[in-house]
């Protein structure tokens, strides 16, 4: 992706990203601030029409005030004259008052006048009934709270509907007493005062009586709880144009009696939502207008002058001939410099590198003429070696096996010819022994030579890649029997050592060399006769997975730790763990033939000894070398 595309996208992602966090803070913080202020509104609205629920209380208050405070009304309750009633409260004062209720007691508290209409005009016994028993209550709230002498009173709740009530002293014009009696009046809490609220408060009102002093089972509980709380209100938008705002007004005995509802237009909210989209606008044209000037700035300062220094980069040969050229005196223009003086580093380093190499090329190529010359001379002593070692073994087998004939032959001839007249001589036992002890050293000598030769030839065939294999189907029991038959007659002059086979029937068939894999048991268990004076030998076979192992355990005198790594090496001798002397000593060479074999097939060859307590030498066969039955 070219740097011009690159900028671009990053320039446009931060530009994303701020208008991002711009629509956030425009639905999150102004959104939510004018939906905030406009819920506040709301709620006091709602306050504004329980307080004008409250002021027709206390505009009741003052009626009845005066009333109460006439003396027509004062000696009314002391004598009860017919003519008050005709001439002050006929039926077209309940009608022109807007009363429903009026009650009038004397000072023992009987009722001198007593009247309830319901809202037909029809007398309410019931009514006068709950506000006669209200006249008397002793603990009504009071109806101008804040007001020195108020009357006593408030919401009472009707099946037919809310009726507020006040109740005063009676007393003369002059405000002087006694109390000649107590005066009660009432009314209907209906659709003449929700409209005359709405008219005077110019919004839309609605009351909601309360049945039983609670709120409705059904009510939303976050209305519920805003009406439940000391602020007594609580606002729930209906959507996106209206808002309703709700309000508590209690009882005369302080009970949920009414719930006023002022119907709200949300017009701070669409102004909200106005200003935070023309701020979301103003800004996001802001910022691309922005990003587009940066943008601009960056491709005609930066980017094209670096893609101009790009190209002449890459047009360079590779003598660095020419250099590249950035005008201006910033950043950009000592990078080109920079490059330049770069570039004449890398042409004098390349001149010198390019001397080196020749240099380095003669000196290889005198080494290598050298080398080729050394290794030919090496294959030649090679070969030399081969021939030599495989003549020499020859040459030296054939008069050395003509030499252990004769000596057997001779031992043999002595015991026929000679042993007869040796034993009518003075000590014929001991001159016998002492010329059969002779024949066994010159013949002992002449096979460890023997077996020095074969061995030496047989490495020789082996390293040289020219044995001959000859291989066909063992069977694995009978290696392991045939080499403990051809090593136990070693064991006939030690009473102290058992040799032990362990090959149960049932081990597989291997197609290997018969006469190699003998060679590699029978040489391991040479070297554990040499070095085992008593205890036992084991040579013992076993599977393996889809393998052979073999394994020769001895009670010898084991192997020292330095000395197991390179207990495999050629003509490596161990110099810690030395046979007894009454034995003789190897030529080194038998193990590492063991190993050349072992790795013929594919197999390993390992040793686990501790000094004067014996070692296990294990010869292990792949499962590639088992025939299948």
């Amino acid at each position: 992706m070219r740097l011009r595309r690159i900028t671009f996208i990053s320039i446009a992602i931060v530009t994303l990203v701020f208008l991002a966090i711009e629509a956030w803070v425009a639905n999150s913080v102004v959104k939510d601030g004018f939906d905030s202020l406009e819920r506040g509104l709301a709620a006091a609205e709602a306050r504004r029409v329980r307080n004008g629920v409250l002021r027709e209380i206390q505009a009741l208050d003052s009626f009845v005030w005066d009333w109460a405070s006439w003396d027509d009304t004062y000696h009314f309750a002391s004598n009860g004259n017919p003519e008050y009633i005709e001439s002050n409260l006929p039926a077209e004062t309940f009608s022109n008052q807007a009363l429903c209720a009026v009650v009038i007691t004397d000072a023992q508290g009987r009722i001198v006048f007593g009247r309830a209409l319901d809202q037909d005009g029809r007398d309410d016994g019931a009514l006068l009934a709950d506000l006669v028993a209200a006249i008397h209550q002793s603990d009504l709230p009071a109806a101008s709270p804040g007001v020195e002498e108020t009357g006593r009173g408030g919401l009472l709740l009707r099946p037919e509907g809310a009726v507020f009530f006040v109740r005063r002293e009676i007393l003369d014009s002059q405000g002087g007493g006694p109390s000649t009696g107590q005066m009660l009046m009432a009314r209907r809490l209906g659709d003449a005062v929700r409209q005359a609220l709405s008219q005077r408060l110019e919004l839309e009102v609605v009351f909601h009586p309360l049945e039983g002093g609670r709120l409705a089972p059904d009510m939303d509980g976050a209305l519920a709880a805003g009406l439940l709380s000391d602020e007594g209100t609580a606002v729930l938008p209906r959507d996106a144009g209206i808002m309703d705002a709700y309000a508590l007004v209690r009882d005369i005995q302080g009970l949920p009696g009414l719930v006023v509802q002022a119907v709200c237009d949300r017009a701070i909210s669409k102004k909200g939502r106005e200003v935070a989209h023309l701020n979301f606008m103003i800004l996001a044209s802001a910022l691309v207008a922005f990003g587009l000037l940066v943008f601009y700035l960056l491709r005609r300062k930066v980017l094209s002058r670096v893609e101009s220094l790009n190209s002449q980069v890459r047009a360079l040969d590779m003598t660095g001939a020419g250099g590249v050229h950035i005008d201006g005196r910033d950043e950009i223009a000592e990078l080109a410099r920079d490059i330049n003086a770069m570039l004449a580093q890398i042409v004098e380093s390349r001149q010198a590198l390019q001397a080196a190499h020749d240099d380095l090329e003669r000196r290889v190529a005198e080494r290598t003429t050298e080398l080729e010359e050394a290794n030919r001379e090496l294959k030649w002593l090679d070969q030399a070696k081969s021939h030599f070692l495989s003549s020499t073994s020859h040459e030296l087998r054939t008069p050395l096996t003509s030499i252990l004939g004769f000596v057997k032959l001779m031992e043999r001839t002595f015991r026929e010819s000679f042993g007869p007249s040796l034993e009518a001589c003075d000590q014929p036992s001991e001159r016998i022994a002492k010329h059969l002890q002779n024949f066994r050293i010159v013949r002992t000598e002449a096979e460890r030579l023997s077996r020095l030769i074969n061995d030496l030839l047989d490495f020789s065939k082996i390293t040289a890649g020219r044995m001959d294999w000859q291989e066909c189907d063992v069977r694995t029991d009978e290696l392991v029997r045939d080499a403990v038959a051809a090593i136990s007659g070693q064991l006939a002059g030690n009473p102290n050592l058992e040799l032990v086979a362990d090959a149960p029937a049932g081990l597989p068939v291997l197609h290997v060399s018969r006469d190699r894999i003998l060679q590699v048991l029978i040489n391991l268990l040479g070297n554990a006769v040499k070095h085992t004076e008593a205890g036992h030998i084991r040579v013992s076979a076993r599977t393996t997975g889809d393998g052979v192992e073999f394994s020769v355990e001895d009670t010898g005198i084991g192997i020292h730790p330095d000395d197991r790594e390179r207990i495999f090496e050629v003509f490596f001798q161990s110099s810690r763990a030395q046979a007894p002397s009454s034995r003789p000593v190897g030529t080194g060479l038998g193990l590492a033939i063991c190993k050349e074999i072992a790795e013929h097939y594919g197999g390993s060859i390992r040793v686990e000894s501790e000094p004067g307590r014996g070692s296990v030498f294990t010869f292990s066969l792949p499962g590639s070398l088992v025939v299948a039955s």
